[in-house]
């Protein structure tokens, strides 16, 4: 999914794929602020992002959490890159989204199988 947003944070467009995977119509989101989907306990996050696209830096593959419209997290990948007018000048930043919720439950998933493992072989005896 692919959201374009003002320096500000403020979305400017919203596609569909953003719709599937937040719930919030193009109609709710454009207009209003990125920071809704952002988890309370995430307060540096957002500042963070727009003052490395305000100095024309992208951010890659950050892996963090969002929240859907009915409040539900979503663990999600982000690629953020700055968009620059016709002099160069920043104005604005486009996100692309991949929901990663699946590969960490996978991933988690194995970590406690590796702990299970490490925690049964240290009961074996030579």
């Amino acid at each position: 999914m692919i959201v374009g947003e003002t320096l500000d944070g403020t979305v400017v467009s919203w596609n569909t794929g953003a719709e599937r995977l937040y719930g919030y119509s193009a109609a709710e989101m454009i207009g209003h602020s990125i920071s809704v989907l952002i988890p309370s306990y995430r307060p540096e996050e957002l500042p963070e992002i727009l003052e490395a696209i305000k100095r024309g830096e992208g951010v890659d593959g950050l892996e963090t959490v969002r929240l859907r419209k009915d409040g539900r997290p979503v663990e999600v990948s982000l690629t953020i890159s700055p968009i620059k007018d016709a002099g160069g000048q920043v104005v604005g930043a486009s996100t692309v989204t991949h929901d990663i919720t699946r590969r960490k439950q996978e991933e988690n998933e194995r970590l406690g199988l590796i702990k299970d493992l490490a925690a049964a072989l240290s009961h074996v005896h030579p």
